[in-house]
């Protein structure tokens, strides 16, 4: 027991050097797990920015996909409105050269004819 009371203060400072000891790696070891879930945490967030910003690029191509269809779909009728009219212009043309042709061969009859009358 005289070994406890002479050396006390050196055996309160080896069990506050111990204690200490453990504390402050029990400390570190927390420290670190808070620095780990501050860092995981700053990942989420900006992993959720990041998906976000994603989604809004992502509809915003959608939709111009969609507008770029809705006018292709356009183009196309007024295309197939126009080859409608191209072809029935087509069909006059082909009348009107048929008539021409005609035409020209009646006036080529006349042409003789009056010639066969003058020389009478």
């Amino acid at each position: 027991m005289n070994f406890i009371t002479d050396n006390w203060q050196a055996i309160t400072g080896v069990l506050g050097s111990v204690i200490a000891f453990f504390g402050g790696r029990k400390m570190k070891h927390t420290q670190h797990k808070n620095s780990e879930a501050t860092a995981l945490q700053n990942m989420q967030k900006t992993y959720d920015k990041w998906t976000s910003d994603t989604n809004k690029r992502i509809q915003g191509l959608q939709d111009e996909l969609t507008t770029i269809k809705n006018e292709n779909i356009e183009q196309r009728k007024e295309m197939r409105s126009l080859q409608r009219d191209n072809r029935s212009l087509h069909n006059q043309i082909t009348a009107l050269t048929v008539e021409n042709n005609e035409l020209k061969k009646i006036v080529s009859e006349l042409q003789i004819e009056n010639e066969k009358l003058r020389a009478k």
